[in-house]
């Protein structure tokens, strides 16, 4: 009647996923992946150690900060971004 779509469980709204239940680690793990990618196609660039800290914290951070809000990430997820991020830097 309205023209909307039915959706099943888990989807994604304004960029987070949406289920039913505690966060586990498969729901969370594609928003880990762009983490990854963009670190990885940063990682060419010819930037400064002062430039690579502050790509981290205004972007990466920054964007994760609000998802952070949402769930309580699994602890294993998170080592896993401070893990590449150290790389990166």
């Amino acid at each position: 009647m309205l023209g909307c779509s039915r959706d099943t469980i888990p989807f994604n709204y304004l960029g987070v996923p949406i289920f039913v239940g505690s966060p586990k680690a498969r729901f969370l793990q594609p928003l880990a992946d762009k983490v990854k990618f963009k670190l990885a196609s940063w990682k060419g660039k010819s930037l400064s150690m002062i430039g690579r800290v502050e790509i981290v914290n205004s972007i990466i951070y920054d964007s994760l900060s609000y998802k952070f809000q949402i769930y309580r990430w699994p602890s294993n997820l998170l080592k896993l971004i401070d893990k590449w991020v150290r790389n990166f830097i």
